[in-house]
């Protein structure tokens, strides 16, 4: 399996906690000797991985200009799921939720992104190979750890992928664009559903949107003309958390 390095306590904390298996090897600047770097240190200890400490440059040259607090993992990357891998895990889930971001391309948003679908506990977060953003040292750091826990998929033509999700897997495709007239609040989000986002700039491509059974919009009431993306997938994702936790709710009464 390949390996890439990965930096920021936020990162390698939320790993030696859930995905330990996946830490080679961490590094630790050795002018960190704070609380928080010692306690790195003893979690390390505890669960058997090792931990270096190096200078402040050789930490530098491992992070490659990233923000990296004083503390550097060389990581196995989990594999990236492809068109079919999508198809077999969503027939796997009872009621799947499908994060799908097109032409997302800033690595800061793609990473806020991945951290919120992670809290939102979707199922996988599906992205085009082509003109989107790679899941690089720089996603990573943003996501906080939510990178390698959550299910990622890179597909060669996501307007396939829709077409198979919808014909073989029975998954509703919710589109969102500033310009539609269909409120989120409208709609019924409790079912398999991939909720679909584009890019703030662009928004989603004329082939997706046709695609899509419902097309909705964020209302908005401020004077600004559209939402950051990593803010609106948390919008539209935790819309269908807090749907299904409520039909949950009146299912127990």
């Amino acid at each position: 399996m390949s390996k890439d390095r990965v930096y920021g306590f936020s990162v390698i904390e939320t790993l030696s906690r859930e995905a330990p298996q996946q830490i080679v090897q961490v590094y630790i600047d050795n002018n960190r000797v704070d609380r928080r770097a010692q306690k790195l240190k003893s979690r390390l200890d505890q669960i058997g991985l090792t931990w270096q400490e190096v200078t402040t440059q050789k930490i530098d040259e491992l992070a490659a200009g990233g923000h990296h607090q004083g503390v550097v993992a060389l990581v196995v990357n989990k594999p990236i799921l492809d068109e079919n891998g999508v198809l077999e895990l969503v027939g796997d889930r009872a009621n799947p939720v499908l994060c799908v971001l097109e032409s997302v391309q800033d690595p800061h948003n793609l990473g806020a992104c991945l951290r919120t679908a992670e809290a939102a506990n979707v199922d996988a977060v599906v992205m085009p190979r082509h003109d989107s953003c790679g899941i690089t040292p720089a996603v990573r750091h943003a996501a906080a750890g939510a990178a390698e826990l959550i299910p990622i998929a890179r597909v060669a033509n996501l307007a396939r992928l829709l077409n198979r999700l919808q014909k073989e897997a029975d998954i509703w495709l919710v589109g969102t664009d500033s310009s539609a007239r269909t409120s989120l609040y409208d709609i019924s989000l409790v079912g398999p559903i991939a909720l679909i986002f584009g890019s703030e700039g662009t928004g989603l491509k004329r082939l997706t949107l046709e695609r899509c059974d419902h097309v909705v919009t964020i209302p908005m009431t401020g004077r600004v003309g559209s939402l950051n993306v990593s803010v609106a997938v948390g919008i539209g994702l935790f819309e269908a958390v807090r749907q299904r936790i409520s039909r949950l709710g009146k299912e127990g009464e």
